[in-house]
């Protein structure tokens, strides 16, 4: 995983402050290097065939929600800079999935429209 660019002071005080608006939000405190984290996990697990079943696929993919809240919260140029260090992960997570009509839950954002190639017939079967 790429690492989060140095950031300003400044920049570190917006970043927190979208991190404790999505911690409001959850009930859970959160870092963005650890969405991250689970971000690139569930990637990997996507990769190479992801085995759990659609409950729980669902609630994997809310990370990326997260990760987006927090993009949206703060100033374009740090957006920029830590879009770059998520891009990577999008791109794989497109590549191991596929294109539904509609998306899993009720939501907009693109990777609810995607489940992986790679997936367990009970997973298969919940769609």
């Amino acid at each position: 995983m790429r690492k989060l660019p140095a950031l300003t002071r400044e920049e570190v005080g917006h970043l927190d402050a979208a991190l404790r608006a999505v911690a409001d939000r959850t009930g859970r405190p959160v870092s963005f290097n650890a969405l991250l984290k689970r971000w690139q996990e569930l990637v990997h697990e996507v990769t190479v065939g992801y085995s759990l079943t659609l409950y729980d696929y669902t609630n994997d993919l809310s990370v990326r929600d997260q990760i987006k809240e927090v993009l949206t919260r703060v100033p374009d140029s740090l957006r920029g800079r830590l879009e770059e260090v998520v891009r990577p992960l999008d791109e794989r997570f497109e590549e191991a999935t596929t294109e539904l009509e509609k998306p899993l839950l009720p939501r907009s954002h693109r990777w609810w429209f995607r489940i992986p190639r790679k997936r367990s017939a009970e997973l298969d079967a919940d769609i």
